[in-house]
């Protein structure tokens, strides 16, 4: 290992078992949802202030507090990537998958041709099951995992570059075929863009996969919100979803489109937004209009008011989507 090393991970608990774990070097938790809000292939500063506005606006989390964390790592990783070997450490979901695409696709501009750029990253490990991410494991187990670091040259972070330009793009068409093509390393973030590929409306029905899995939790009786919440994340590991972003998407449920997909069994609904507490005593039910939509009998309309940025495409609440996503023949395709 390098006198000088830089690791870089999700999450503050997963870093804190890095820290633990007796590998030398720096260990800092990269903080972003890349699974949501506004995006270009290229960030600056404008994109910047536009993705703190969309978080406050959407989830209550305080744009100053966005701006400052964003700017302060973005600095740290020019710094770190001119002395220091760079060790990427990221779980297979899509929340996880984004980011790493992002670095990579930052780290092929700012690395120099001897950087010494590693990737670590994982779907399973032996014993746990299921397994949900690298906050699971001891700091023992994740030193353990240090021998599979994989060394990424520079074509590797040419294909991150592409698949995080491809992802970003206004234009999302162009991710199926990149997708088909062989990923080596980077075969993790394939699964989980193919799993972003399922978050358009399907052709079938307007749903997409997160919807459509919220529904039939719903449908088989989760009727309690929190108990709702930990039911997706059981049965959607795949997209990494935190309570905030499931919340948003609840929230598309309960809109009006024209008529509601989801409600209060005892009245409105207010979902939790940043640093307040999960909603206690909750409970939310089925529509009729969901069970046709369900069942196939109804397309699911676009809820007004609910913008829906699905990597850097935007779907406009109230308009007919642009994209939808037919499995079938695995393509994006206009309606």
């Amino acid at each position: 290992m390098a006198a000088l090393s830089f690791h870089l991970t999700n999450g503050d608990h997963a870093a804190a078992l890095l820290r633990a774990s007796g590998l030398p070097g720096e260990v800092r938790a990269w903080r972003d949802m890349l699974d949501a809000g506004p995006l270009r292939p290229d960030p600056d500063e404008a994109l910047l202030h536009e993705r703190a506005r969309y978080f406050e606006r959407t989830m209550g989390i305080p744009s100053e507090l966005f701006l400052a964390g964003c700017r302060e790592q973005e600095l740290l990783l020019e710094k770190r990537v001119q002395t220091a070997s760079v060790t990427l450490w990221f779980e297979h979901d899509l929340y996880d998958q984004t980011m790493l695409l992002y670095l990579l696709h930052r780290l092929s501009r700012l690395a120099g041709p001897d950087t010494d750029i590693g990737l670590i990253a994982i779907d399973r490990y032996p014993g746990v099951e299921p397994f949900l991410g690298l906050g699971q494991l001891t700091p023992a187990q994740l030193a353990g995992l240090w021998p599979r670091r994989v060394r990424l040259e520079r074509a590797a972070l040419a294909l991150g570059s592409r698949l995080w330009q491809a992802y970003a793009s206004p234009q999302p068409d162009a991710l199926p075929p990149l997708l088909r093509g062989s990923l080596g390393e980077l075969r993790l973030a394939g699964a989980a863009l193919a799993r972003h590929l399922e978050r358009f409306p399907s052709v079938r029905d307007g749903l997409s996969r997160p919807e459509r899995t919220a529904l039939e939790l719903l449908a088989a009786g989760e009727t309690d919100a929190a108990a709702w919440f930990r039911a997706f994340t059981d049965r959607e590991p795949g997209y990494g979803l935190g309570d905030l972003a499931f919340w948003r998407l609840a929230e598309g449920l309960l809109a009006a489109q024209p008529e509601p997909l989801a409600a209060g069994v005892d009245g409105p609904v207010r979902l939790p937004r940043f640093a307040e507490p999960p909603p206690a005593s909750l409970r939310l039910r089925l529509t009729p209009y969901a069970r046709q939509v369900l069942d196939g009998r109804a397309q699911r309309l676009p809820a007004s008011g609910t913008d829906r940025w699905l990597g850097g495409c935007l779907l406009r609440g109230g308009e007919a989507p642009q994209w939808r996503w037919d499995a079938a023949r695995w393509r994006l395709a206009r309606p």
